[in-house]
């Protein structure tokens, strides 16, 4: 999701890009979920069975003088370069970084998939200084005056940091794999950081099917000041929205700025990630001990459109169309009042707006990565799916 600007749900379309100059090299047949003139891709997918999208993470390990590739150009150059997740994942580890995004990634051909969670190119880790130093409470600095005083000491250590990585540190990113281990003992932690920012703290809200928030409008969370369960145990199965899971990028998460600028948001962040991942469990297993149940292309485009405003397929329609505020006021409710006797209809104030001409955020996007098809939702609500089967065009 991201903000369209005003153009980009009249302009959106798929692209398909099909080098064949001489200096093409290497270089993958692709399509692109983008728009015309538009160079980077929000979503890709490529002649090898490779698929990639993207997802703002909101960090500390950003570098706004040398920004680089931007996100839509990297998920570009994955896909038209790249031959699997692996090597997508090495073109995004040389590349020049500075913003944090979170990548995902899945290959058809090697049965791999993963969630790449990048921040600015560094040679060495310094999200361990972030666990130690940068985070203490500096006085007479306003950005820190949210910060409780027992904070830095509420942080794992740098030997625990070190003793617990489950992911190489590689140039600034780190891979969140499907067969990624989580190491839960960072999750101890959380007791003591949901206390000190007064929030509640529930054990099973960390669990497989739980919810930190039971909706987007509670705020449960110590703004990003915590460590976000992994809520994926299934090599099946890899899940992102616009956040960081691995903890020591989770350390990143916790700079002031960052909790500062995006406060308002950050609940609703864990919030999509809680939803989406039981609604995904739901669906595959409606026992949780049983086996998978395969999804069809229908039940897999519900799915990833949850959010639909459309009341007869979404799951929380109101998300993107809330009902209007009560009427407060008397020139307020004179005015109504006159609405409703010109129209006819006493519930004007009431109604929502018609959700088919709510704007999609972007772009939702389904691909079939062993026959090459991508499913691709942009524009408005109300408009259809579009749909292209590479292998028809290259």
């Amino acid at each position: 999701m991201f903000p369209t600007s005003g153009v980009f749900q009249d302009t959106a379309c798929l692209i398909i890009q099909n080098p064949i100059d001489p200096g093409a090299g290497k270089r993958q047949p692709f399509v692109s979920q983008t728009a015309p003139g538009m160079v980077g891709s929000i979503a890709g997918m490529n002649l090898a069975g490779l698929g990639a999208g993207v997802d703002m993470a909101p960090a500390g390990n950003c570098d706004p003088s040398r920004p680089g590739l931007n996100s839509l150009l990297l998920v570009r150059h994955a896909v038209e370069n790249g031959a699997d997740c692996e090597h997508a994942v090495e073109i995004m580890e040389v590349a020049q970084r500075g913003v944090s995004w979170n990548y995902i990634l899945a290959h058809y051909g090697t049965q791999r998939a993963c969630v790449v969670e990048a921040g600015r190119k560094v040679e060495s880790s310094d999200f361990l200084d972030s666990a130690t130093e940068h985070l203490e409470v500096r006085s007479g600095d306003p950005s820190y005056d949210h910060l409780p005083d027992q904070f830095s000491e509420s942080l794992p250590d740098r030997s625990f940091v070190e003793a617990k990585m489950q992911s190489e540190f590689r140039k600034g990113l780190m891979v969140r794999w499907n067969d990624y281990a989580y190491p839960e003992e960072y999750l101890k932690f959380n007791e003591r950081l949901f206390g000190i920012f007064g929030k509640q703290y529930d054990p099973d809200a960390f669990t497989e099917r739980g919810y930190i928030d039971g909706s987007w409008k509670d705020r449960n969370c110590p703004y990003g000041y915590y460590f976000a369960p992994q809520r994926e145990n299934d090599p099946n199965l890899v899940l992102v929205t616009n956040m960081f899971i691995i903890p020591e990028m989770r350390l990143y998460a916790m700079h002031p700025w960052t909790n500062l600028v995006s406060a308002s948001q950050l609940d609703d962040l864990q919030w999509r990630y809680d939803e989406l991942n039981y609604q995904l469990l739901s669906k595959l297993y409606p026992t949780p001990d049983g086996p998978l149940t395969p999804l069809s292309v229908e039940d897999a485009k519900d799915l990833i459109d949850y959010l639909t405003p459309d009341p007869e397929k979404g799951k929380h329609p109101e998300y993107y169309n809330p009902p209007p505020e009560p009427a407060s006021g008397f020139f307020q409710r004179v005015w109504d009042w006159i609405l409703s006797t010109i129209t006819g209809r006493e519930d004007t104030a009431s109604e929502s707006a018609d959700w088919r001409g709510i704007q999609i955020e972007g772009s939702v996007s389904l691909m079939d990565l062993k026959e090459k098809i991508i499913h691709s939702h942009y524009g408005y609500h109300g408009d259809g799916w579009v749909t292209i089967h590479l292998e028809e065009y290259v």
